[in-house]
């Protein structure tokens, strides 16, 4: 995993949060979460095999 996909994917859930919150939507921010976790998983993936 690249660091463009990891940060496309770290944008994309704080979007659609921004977006649930703004909408009131608990459906959207459970969306949301989705990419984002897969975003900070690959951060950490990254970081465990730098070291």
């Amino acid at each position: 995993m690249t660091f463009s996909t990891i940060f496309i994917l770290l944008v994309i859930g704080l979007i659609l949060m921004a977006l649930g919150a703004w909408r009131h939507s608990i459906g959207i921010i459970v969306l949301s979460m989705i990419p984002f976790f897969i975003g900070l998983w690959g951060i950490y993936s990254v970081f465990l095999n730098g070291m």
